[in-house]
């Protein structure tokens, strides 16, 4: 029994006392520790994530480009290279969110330069940087700080989670704000934020630039989607349908005009009211304090960690 124990604290000194201050490479050398070649316009943008300054990033792409691989490559390397990053994958649903931080996994098992312990959704580092992976729910987000924030299928998230997270990143020293995207409708926080957002660089990249994606099948998807080819394919924003019962001019009419509901004005005023998601309680209607619901996370036998 005294052996077992022993081998198994060794073995916890293995991973949890391993000098967090390992030698990272540079992004050429990490490409070929996780046997990775990057396009030119994922090269570009984990280049410009790289810089030592604030970064905001908006990229349209098509469907099976590499998007999410990229941003999940990014994020692996990032928190290894730089101690105490604090990242946040959101995505739609759970699900996608998950499916995004499985490929940080991926590529932190791949490079294992800084060790630490995994679990089904989130991945924490001996140097303190921290990956948690969140649905677009504005509740689950707000709360989080974070240096880093990727939001995939961003024209799809909810919008109050944008309010949520934007605020949050503002004072953090050089934020990285990566937004993913296929094409959506001509309305929502995204789209308003790709046509009229400030400070940010842009990428589009359609499905036809990609090697990987043989002209046969992009034909093949264009006569099973028909309209929808040029957002799903071709990084296009397109009117909203007409089998639709309200169209978009009918629900604009519905606003009043003398009201900002701008991203912008959202997001100050959101700064302007008083923010408790740091408490681990908050009270109820009646005044009693009640414990905050808990992200439950699953273990999933330590991923790797050894124990």
């Amino acid at each position: 029994m005294a052996e077992e124990v022993e081998t198994r604290l060794k073995r916890l000194k293995e991973i949890y006392i391993k000098p967090p201050e390992a030698e990272v490479p540079d992004p050429d050398g990490f490409l070929k520790l996780v046997h990775w070649h990057l396009d030119s316009w994922q090269r570009e943008i984990i280049d410009t994530l790289l810089e030592d300054r604030p970064v905001k990033i908006a990229a349209l792409c098509g469907r099976q480009v590499g998007k999410s691989e990229t941003a999940a490559l990014y994020v692996a390397y990032r928190m290894q290279l730089e101690a105490n990053t604090e990242a946040l994958c959101i995505s739609p649903s759970l699900r996608q969110s998950t499916n995004i931080f499985r490929k940080v996994l991926k590529w932190w098992r791949r490079s294992r330069v800084i060790e630490g312990k995994a679990t089904a959704l989130s991945l924490q580092l001996v140097n303190g940087s921290t990956c948690f992976t969140l649905p677009s729910s504005s509740d689950k987000v707000r709360g989080y700080s974070a240096n880093v924030v990727v939001i995939d299928e961003a024209s799809r998230v909810e919008p109050d989670v944008w309010v949520s997270v934007l605020p949050a990143m503002s004072a953090q020293k050089n934020p990285k704000l990566l937004l993913l995207t296929t094409g959506a409708a001509k309305h929502g926080d995204f789209y308003e934020e790709w046509t009229n957002g400030v400070g940010y660089n842009r990428w589009t990249v359609p499905s036809s630039t990609c090697p990987r994606i043989s002209a046969e099948n992009l034909e093949d998807a264009r006569r099973k989607l028909g309209t929808m080819f040029a957002a799903e394919h071709e990084c296009g924003f397109i009117e909203e349908g007409a089998g639709n019962i309200f169209t978009r001019e009918m629900i604009n009419r519905c606003y009043n005009p003398d009201v900002d509901t701008s991203l912008e004005s959202r997001i100050n005023a959101a700064l302007g009211e008083d923010d408790y998601a740091d408490d681990d309680y908050h009270r109820d209607a009646k005044g009693r304090d009640s414990v905050a619901d808990s992200d439950s996370e699953i273990e999933i036998d330590e991923l790797h960690t050894g124990v």
